[in-house]
């Protein structure tokens, strides 16, 4: 929310006629499905609209939540013709029932105090392993049902531990399940969100956490973290620089909202996408990541003060790091909703 509302009071200012008041609700992420059902099973949805990760994105296709925006309304959103190549590869994953409006480098990331944490360059799965063994209950990361870095680093998993088909988390996870529940019994309770994990870290509840580079550049810029923090990325079990994931920031609409609502709704959604849009987002937060979906906006199409203000917290290994990164996509929001449901079955509820 923090980039995407600048863009919905711009949209407010731009449209006297169509919005005179937009009125914000936040719910953490294992609950927003379960609250437009009841509206929807009332017959009175009052949410016009949802800015999620691809979790609810998700859920919202299992339990038929979403209206379906591409291609049933793809003319009305005719911004969308210029998404970057990421951003039309999340379009895929969430099969059309979403918006993309931004795309992020994400990691995943151990987040640390160096004072009390010695990590070599890239940390090894067995390397975290043993850490937390000999350090338990002083490592944890966030529930990834509510927590985006908690889903990348159970969507890298697989990847890094050179798991027999890390798309299917059903038949193709054996290596990440059992690592989960072996890494489990040294790992501190997981707290339900990203924010409670990273403060939990400057607050020394913990000496270690799993991050992600756009949560590492908002504690820093936020001053929640010093600047001494440092992150390590991921290396594979042999031994190579770990895949990036990749993700999206959508926006959905419920069913049920029709009629000049409806025409509002989609109205905001390209107007979102419009580049003098996007580049807003970096003044929002301050930071680099998450990025523009669509193509020929930059850090270098923002304000030199909000470049200068990026500048003073942003990490300068981040550059090499994205650019020689292998990336993979998250997963499809269906398959998503059930590695999480079994994480929360089988490692949450231990």
């Amino acid at each position: 929310m923090s980039f995407t509302k600048p863009l919905f009071e711009a949209f407010k200012d731009a449209s006297p006629g169509l919005v005179s008041e937009i009125k914000y609700e936040q719910a953490p992420s294992t609950e927003a499905v379960s609250k437009l059902r009841v509206q929807q099973a009332a017959g009175r949805v009052v949410t016009d609209i949802v800015v999620s990760g691809g979790d609810v994105v998700g859920a919202g296709i299992q339990q038929n939540v979403w209206l379906k925006l591409f291609p049933n309304h793809q003319g009305r959103l005719s911004n969308a013709k210029n998404y970057t190549a990421q951003a039309n590869g999340f379009l895929r994953l969430s099969e059309g029932f979403a918006g993309v409006v931004a795309t992020e480098y994400q990691g995943p990331l151990l987040n640390f105090d160096p004072a009390r944490v010695k990590l070599p360059a890239r940390v090894s799965p067995q390397g975290l392993l043993a850490w937390a063994k000999a350090n338990p209950r002083r490592f944890t990361y966030a529930r990834p049902p509510s927590s985006g870095p908690g889903r990348q680093f159970l969507m890298a998993l697989p990847y890094i531990l050179g798991d027999k088909n890390p798309r299917d988390p059903v038949k193709g996870w054996s290596r990440t399940w059992a690592y989960l529940k072996d890494l489990g019994q040294y790992t501190a309770p997981h707290p339900a969100s990203t924010s409670e994990t990273l403060r939990g870290l400057a607050q020394q509840n913990y000496d270690l956490v799993v991050s992600t580079v756009g949560w590492d550049l908002g504690m820093r810029a936020q001053g929640v973290h010093p600047l001494s923090y440092k992150v390590a990325p991921f290396e594979t079990i042999r031994g190579k620089p770990a895949q990036w994931t990749v993700a999206g920031h959508y926006v959905m609409v419920p069913r049920g909202v029709t009629g000049d609502r409806l025409a509002t709704v989609l109205k905001l959604i390209n107007f979102m996408l419009r580049p003098n849009q996007q580049v807003k987002m970096y003044a929002a937060q301050n930071k680099s990541q998450p990025g523009p979906a669509v193509k020929g906006v930059t850090l270098a199409n923002a304000s030199p003060a909000t470049r200068a203000t990026i500048a003073k917290t942003e990490r300068p290994e981040y550059k090499a790091l994205i650019q020689n990164a292998r990336t993979v996509s998250e997963l499809d929001a269906e398959t998503l909703a059930v590695a999480l449901d079994r994480w929360a079955r089988e490692i949450g509820s231990r």
